[in-house]
């Protein structure tokens, strides 16, 4: 910003007009973004294919987001705060190793190396999403951004995370104990012991298992019924 008091005018540099189009980008995507499609993956797998369509393509346009945003960042000079560009530079690099991960080389649903995947792809998005979100924080101060800012930001981060944590207490709590059955088809009580004649009980399950490694592609992974927060993203 050039102020000009003997004139009493401001003007916005287009150098200052890149960086903040690069910080709101970068804020946009990992604060918003990202953890958005994540939970998406991570507790609407039931809407299918919509939830994996939406997941895959909105992770998509965001890398794009992100790459329109490095080079914006570059253009304005960034590269004068070493840390921060370093920092970026590698979270946009494994980025497209995980867009590379995700599209080219996730294997068929019932491959023996399928778990080994979705749980590499899982952990490269969280980490992702921890070093990206410190880099937000880092060209926040970079750039000298006011309070406003950083109150915007870290509200969206709070409203992430909470999002993300009362919905997994929504599900483990609708989760039927180990302890609670169901009559079998002919409505009789018992198994193979006294008074049983035949009958059984079934073990009520919440998930299929077939369906809790289907399509576990996540920029910020989740996979699975056991996965912890997918943040993930």
């Amino acid at each position: 910003l050039d102020v000009r008091f003997d004139l009493g005018t401001a003007v916005v540099k287009p150098a200052d007009r890149r960086r903040t189009a690069h910080g709101v980008l970068m804020a946009f995507c990992w604060v918003a973004l990202f953890p958005v499609t994540a939970f998406v993956a991570r507790f609407y797998k039931h809407l299918e294919p919509t939830w994996f369509q939406l997941h895959r393509w909105v992770n998509t346009a965001g890398v794009v987001l992100v790459l329109v945003a490095l080079a914006l960042g570059l253009a304005a000079g960034s590269r004068v705060h070493r840390a921060h560009m370093g920092l970026g530079i590698f979270v946009v690099i494994v980025l497209c190793a995980q867009m590379v991960l995700a599209f080219g080389c996730r294997p068929d649903k019932y491959a023996a190396n399928r778990d080994r995947w979705a749980t590499l792809h899982a952990w490269t998005g969280r980490g992702l999403y921890l070093f990206a979100l410190a880099n937000v924080f880092v060209g926040l101060n970079v750039m000298g951004a006011g309070k406003g800012a950083f109150a915007v930001v870290s509200v969206g981060v709070v409203f992430t995370w909470a999002m993300f944590i009362v919905q997994t207490c929504r599900m483990l709590r609708s989760r039927p104990s180990d302890n609670e059955f169901k009559f079998d088809e002919r409505g009789e009580a018992g198994g193979g012991g006294a008074g049983g004649g035949g009958g059984g009980f079934t073990q009520l399950d919440d998930y299929d298992s077939d369906d809790d490694e289907d399509e576990d592609d996540v920029i910020m992974g989740v996979k699975g019924d056991d996965a912890e927060l997918g943040l993930d993203p």
